[in-house]
Parts: structure tokens; C-alpha cells; sequence
């Protein structure tokens, strides 16, 4: 009988997670999630930000560019703190 490695659901997404490129960014208690999609021509940047802790997406972008990506993130949370002060 042939010996193998057979990986469980877990392993396989780990696996498939770590041959992903991405950028974790941290701002306060926002996270930055910015993963290159190489699948697409031209390459795309899907940018995700969330508060950490929570599984609500707060902003969703793609960009054609990870500099692009990481400038409107940060507008973005630049703009929900400003939100945030004037309500308190």
C-alpha cells in the first residue's frame, strides 16, 4: 500500500492560506487585510478592513495597486475615527 499524506480540511486551508499573498496591517483597533489575487491579469489587491475581534467587513476595496489598497484602508479608518469623535 502506498504511503501518503493525506491532509484534513483544516491543513488544507492553512496550506492554501500560506501560498497567499498578503499584507496585515494594524491601526488602532482596525485591521488591514490586503491579499494580491494573482488569478486576475492584471494582478488585482483585494483590501479588507475590520474592527479586530469582529467578522463585520467594514470596507471592502480592489485596487490595481497594494499602495492604492493601503491608502484608501487608511482613509477609510481616518474617516470612520473622524465619525466616530463628532457622535461622541
Amino acid at each position: 500500500m502506498a504511503s501518503g499524506r493525506f491532509f484534513g480540511e483544516d491543513e488544507r486551508k492553512q496550506l492554501i492560506a500560506a501560498c497567499i499573498p498578503r499584507t496585515r496591517l494594524h491601526i488602532g483597533d482596525f485591521l488591514i487585510d490586503i491579499v494580491e489575487d494573482r488569478r486576475s491579469q492584471p494582478r488585482l489587491f483585494l483590501c479588507v478592513v475590520q474592527r479586530q475581534g469582529s467578522p463585520e467587513v467594514l470596507f471592502l476595496g480592489q485596487f490595481s495597486q497594494e499602495p492604492d489598497a493601503q491608502a484608501a484602508a487608511r482613509q477609510f479608518i481616518a474617516n470612520q475615527l473622524r465619525a466616530e469623535e463628532q457622535e461622541a
